[in-house]
């Protein structure tokens, strides 16, 4: 009832309490009180959300859902787990792998969906400063998705 009425905006203000109760119920790694890892309640909280946009209500296809897919270009369609939905279209992205044997020449891609992305901090920014020393280079998203991006290359044992 909660996710619908967030869904169809029948309502202005939307309880956090009723939300994070609904979470209790259909996730039970988060009951409870204990701390939790916030991008792993993101997950869980997009891909539940993704799937029930997929599966409607009673096997027919959600009305907004429809609405959306008719607005959204072949090109800019992004499907997890079959169905471009609302989840897909705002956080989802094709992440493309490409392998070249660097002795035979054997080239290979592989697509793969995802909804978000772990970006590790690059080597130069991890520094520790001292109170006294003054601040380094400025690490940005740019940095961060240039290293994620970077070509590697794979020993025997890859």
């Amino acid at each position: 009832k909660t996710l619908c009425a967030l869904w169809q905006g029948s309502q202005t203000a939307f309880s956090p309490e009723s939300l994070f109760y609904v979470v209790w119920k259909i996730m039970p790694n988060f009951r409870g009180y204990q701390q939790q890892d916030a991008h792993e309640f993101m997950r869980y909280l997009l891909d539940h959300l993704h799937l029930e946009l997929q599966e409607g209500f009673n096997g027919a296809a959600h009305p907004a859902l429809l609405q959306e897919k008719s607005a959204l270009t072949a090109g800019s369609r992004c499907c997890v787990n079959g169905t471009s939905t609302v989840v897909t279209t705002i956080f989802g992205g094709v992440l493309q792998n490409e392998v070249n044997c660097l002795i035979c020449g054997t080239e290979s891609r592989k697509f793969d969906p995802f909804l978000d992305l772990s970006l590790d901090i690059p080597s130069q920014f991890r520094n520790k400063r001292n109170k006294n020393q003054e601040n380094g280079p400025i690490c940005t998203l740019r940095d961060c998705l240039r290293s994620f991006t970077d070509l590697e290359e794979l020993d025997d044992s890859e």
